[in-house]
C-alpha cells in the first residue's frame, strides 16, 4: 500500500513538472560544487521556480490550443486543472519579480545577457521565416543548460576556461538526447495533437540510429575526459546519467505504460544531487 502511494505521489510530481524543476536545481548545485562556488538561496529558489513556470506555461498553452482530449497524460492533466495551474503560474511570476532583487548583480547581468540573446533568436525566426521544428529540441537544450550554468558561472572567480565550456556542452548534449528520446516515444500523440517535433521530419529509424550513436559518443567522450582531466567526479556522474538515458533508447519494453519513460528521463537530472549527498 505504501509503495502504491509513493508511486501515485511521484506520478503527480512528474505531471506537475516538479521533477524537472528539482532536476535543474540539482544540476546547478552540482556545477557549483565542481566549480567551487557557493550558490545563494535566492539563485536556487528562482531557478527552480523559473524552470517550473516555463514548463508549466508551455504545457498550458499546448493544452488550451487543443479542441480534443490530449494524447498524453501530462497535457490531459493540464487541461483538467487549467485554471488552478494558471493561477499558480501568475503567483510564481509575481514571486520571481520580487526575488530578482535578491540576486547577485553578476547573476542578473549574465541572465539579462542570455535573455537578450534569446530575444535575438526569436526575432531571427520571425524575420527569416524559419521553421522552429528543425531546431526546437536543440534550442530548449541550450536554454535549459544555460539556466543551469547561469548561477555558478556568474559567481565563479576563476578564469572561464575550457573546463566551463566542456561542462556546458556536455549538459547541452545530454539535455538534447533526453528531448529527442521523448520525441520518439511521443511521436503518435504529437502528430495527433499537432505538436511539432524533430521525429515528424526525420525518418524514425534513421533518427533512432543517430540517437544511439550520439549517446555512445557521449559515453566515450565522458570516459576519455574522466581519464585526462580534473573533471573526474563530474564525468562519472554524467556517465551514470547517460547510461540511464541509453536504457530508454535501447530497451523501450514496457516504458510506454503510463508514460514511465518520462519518470526515468526526467529523474536522470536528479542524479547529480545524489552525488552531492554522498560527497562523491
Amino acid at each position: 500500500m505504501h509503495m502504491k502511494r509513493l508511486v501515485l505521489l511521484y506520478e503527480y510530481f512528474n505531471l506537475l513538472s516538479l521533477d524537472v524543476a528539482f532536476g535543474a536545481v540539482s544540476c546547478a548545485l552540482f556545477v557549483a560544487e565542481v566549480l567551487g562556488v557557493n550558490l545563494p538561496w535566492c539563485i536556487v529558489l528562482i531557478l527552480g521556480l523559473t524552470v517550473w513556470l516555463i514548463y508549466t506555461f508551455d504545457h498550458l498553452v499546448d493544452a488550451r490550443g487543443l479542441k480534443h482530449m490530449a494524447g498524453t497524460r501530462r497535457h490531459r492533466f493540464h487541461q483538467k486543472h487549467y485554471k488552478v495551474l494558471t493561477f499558480l503560474c501568475a503567483s510564481i511570476l509575481i514571486a520571481n519579480s520580487v526575488l530578482v532583487f535578491y540576486l547577485p548583480k553578476e547573476t542578473v547581468i549574465l541572465g539579462v545577457t542570455i535573455g537578450c540573446l534569446v530575444m535575438v533568436y526569436f526575432l531571427l525566426l520571425h524575420f527569416l521565416k524559419l521553421k522552429p521544428v528543425y531546431h526546437k529540441e536543440l534550442m530548449i537544450a541550450v536554454l535549459y543548460s544555460a539556466g543551469v550554468m547561469v548561477g555558478p558561472v556568474s559567481l565563479y572567480k576563476g578564469v572561464l576556461d575550457m573546463q566551463v565550456a566542456v561542462i556546458f556542452i556536455q549538459f547541452v548534449m545530454i539535455a538534447l538526447s533526453n528531448l529527442v528520446i521523448f520525441s520518439l516515444y511521443e511521436k503518435n500523440s504529437d502528430i495527433r495533437d499537432s505538436f511539432p517535433s524533430i521525429v515528424q521530419h526525420v525518418d524514425e529509424r534513421k533518427l533512432t540510429i543517430m540517437l544511439k550513436s550520439f549517446l555512445i559518443f557521449q559515453l566515450v567522450l565522458a570516459a576519455f575526459i574522466a581519464l585526462f582531466s580534473s573533471l573526474r567526479n563530474f564525468e562519472y556522474t554524467l556517465i551514470c546519467m547517460l547510461l540511464v538515458l541509453s536504457s530508454l533508447c535501447f530497451f523501450k519494453s514496457n516504458l510506454f505504460l503510463n508514460e514511465k519513460y518520462r519518470w526515468v528521463g526526467d529523474a536522470v537530472f536528479l542524479l547529480p544531487f545524489v552525488t552531492i549527498l554522498y560527497g562523491l
